[in-house]
């Protein structure tokens, strides 16, 4: 259950990540690693609630 909690939440740390990254003009090179670990981590996230 906590394993749960954790990925989402470095989850959305990830995508919040990734927004400041567009917004202070980085380019989306730069930025996709934060993206990428979103991803993983939302997908940890739902994988770990039995969602998938």
């Amino acid at each position: 259950m906590a394993r749960t909690g954790l990925a989402a939440g470095l989850g959305l740390v990830m995508v919040y990540g990734f927004r400041v990254r567009m917004k202070i003009g980085d380019s989306l090179r730069a930025a996709t690693p934060a993206f990428l670990y979103a991803v993983l981590n939302l997908y940890l996230a739902l994988h770990y609630a039995g969602s998938w």
